[in-house]
């Protein structure tokens, strides 16, 4: 057994495994990419997390290095659920632990799966006051921690006003605790003579000697989910300081969350919903700011050939009756709207596509919320396979100004013919984050080069209008491949400086979120995958 696995199972509440058969659950995350962990750990406790992280920063100290990644479900398309070296699994801190109905907060550790908190809630009429988006957070094991480390929210949502306080453990095993705090407790803090000290000076030499970059990407058209934006949140006009922001995004570089406090709201009530079917989508993309004048709680427009390939596969709902590759579909829904409200946005938007020839346009009104069910449940389900065939997610989750121009379709059909490939996409309206869903392979080499190739010709094009190659969720190991190109060399001094200030040793997640060749990423993806 592993000398390491051997003196923390003497320790530990929880368990270390060094099993190969343990050890190969955890090695290969979506689409095949693999690593294979030295030994699995499976704290129960925080305190265990703290015993593991110490013993960690005590080998690196005498020039051993162990690198720690925490996991929660472990679907993270970017490959940052994914390590060499040990792998901790977080889903036994499931628990639900307090909920203050006068503050609206709800306490619960990192392992606690989305789905069992929203249930929780439920029977107070409340939901988590927080957008999860595209994320599939009906996944029953898709953990709460997992999403705020992964950023697995609505892009630019604001999701961070949603996060009242992290417990956090360092890399060297000190635990603390983000929130906001002001200028003359910052200062207190860095009084301190341990890590956490260190840390909050470490943010002030760090805001001096980057201030313009730190700016920068804090007035970006488009924001940047890649390195470490939320730098710029950090500190408000009077001097007070939240650490919060570092960490969502952070895919557990910088520390691992134990426990969270979430604000939480009343639930959400469906008031109704618009599907729009519209040949020759083009059109389309022009009137889609005018349907976001009516402020829907969500919209989203399929296209690139989805609602056909949606069509051949049988999923597309009957409603929509004959589709062909040139369609596109918009998708709306609004909550918590009254019903004589509900009925002029319904008119209006009837106004706006009264124009478009008969035979081009169909509406459908959806009151029940079960066409807007059938439509979202298209982009996991309906994207046709052809046995051996997949959809890797990591091609989500990126952005792009506007649709209105002919420049960005037309770039995304040259790639198809090129490499012949269908490219489908949904266009989040809300915020402009789009995900592709192309089928892909890899079980061979060619495969994975024709994979990776794909992806670095979609960020190309994203950047080319002025996007983002991550969006939300972050860069990984994968996506990292091709995110980087277009960071500075300022930029990218930046985000190693705050990197180096929590992790001097590179103990926490050390593959994730650094430039690496596309090559290196097709040699650790194998065949399988979904």
């Amino acid at each position: 057994m592993n000398r390491a696995a051997v003196y923390l199972n003497r320790r530990l509440e929880g368990q270390a495994y060094t099993d190969l058969w343990t050890r190969e659950q955890y090695a290969v995350g979506p689409g095949g990419f693999t690593q294979l962990p030295q030994f699995v750990v499976i704290p129960h406790s925080t305190e265990d997390i703290t015993r593991t992280l110490k013993f960690c920063w005590q080998l690196a100290e005498k020039g051993t290095q162990l690198p720690v990644v925490a996991r929660g479900s472990g679907s993270d398309a970017t490959g940052a659920a994914q390590t060499h070296g040990a792998a901790m699994d977080l889903s036994q801190l499931s628990g639900v632990e307090e909920y203050d109905g006068k503050q609206g907060l709800l306490r619960m550790q990192a392992g606690a799966t989305i789905t069992s908190c929203q249930a929780f809630l439920s029977q107070y009429d409340q939901e988590l006051a927080v957008d999860f988006g595209n994320f599939e957070q009906n996944r029953a094991a898709a953990t709460i921690g997992g999403a705020i480390a992964g950023n697995k929210f609505a892009y630019d949502s604001g999701a961070v006003d949603a996060i009242d306080r992290l417990e956090v453990v360092l890399s060297n095993g000190t635990t603390i605790e983000t929130g906001y705090l002001s200028r003359r407790d910052v200062e207190q803090k860095k009084q301190l003579t341990g890590f956490e000290g260190e840390i909050y000076r470490g943010i002030g030499t760090i805001y001096e000697e980057y201030v313009d970059t730190i700016s920068m990407l804090s007035n970006q058209a488009l924001p940047s989910g890649l390195g470490y934006p939320g730098i710029g949140q950090l500190r408000d006009e009077k001097g007070g300081m939240d650490l919060t922001p570092l960490f969502v995004g952070s895919q557990g570089t910088l520390g691992i969350i134990s426990e969270i406090i979430m604000r939480v709201g009343p639930k959400a009530q469906f008031s109704g919903g618009m599907a729009i079917k519209l040949a020759h989508g083009g059109a389309m993309y022009r009137a889609a700011e005018d349907v976001l004048e009516l402020e829907p709680t969500q919209a989203a427009i399929l296209a690139g050939s989805f609602a056909y390939i949606a069509d051949a596969s049988g999923r597309m709902p009957a409603d929509f009756g004959a589709v062909s590759s040139d369609d596109a579909i918009m998708i709306c829904r609004w909550d918590n709207v009254p019903e004589r409200k509900m009925s002029k946005i319904f008119k209006r938007i009837a106004q706006l596509f009264q124009d478009f020839p008969e035979g081009m346009l169909q509406l459908i009104e959806d009151e029940s919320d079960v066409l807007w069910c059938q439509l979202q449940s298209l982009q996991e389900f309906a994207v046709a396979r052809d046995g051996r065939g997949f959809v890797p997610k990591f091609f989500g989750r990126m952005a792009v100004p506007s649709l209105d121009g002919n420049d960005f379709r037309s770039r995304l059909g040259r790639i198809e013919a090129a490499q012949k490939v269908a490219l489908p996409w949904r266009y989040d309206m809300n915020s402009g984050e789009i995900y592709f869903y192309p089928v892909c392979h890899n079980e061979k080499l060619v495969d994975r080069q024709g994979m990776m190739g794909l992806l670095m010709a979609v960020s190309e094009v994203v950047q080319s209008v002025n996007g983002v190659v991550v969006a939300s969720g972050g860069e990984g190991q994968i996506k990292a491949a091709t995110a980087f190109k277009a960071v500075s060399d300022a930029e990218m001094a930046l985000h190693e400086a705050i990197r180096a200030l929590f992790d001097p040793h590179r103990i926490l997640q050390v593959a994730a979120k650094r430039p690496v060749q596309a090559t290196t990423i097709m040699r650790q993806i194998g065949p399988g995958g979904a």
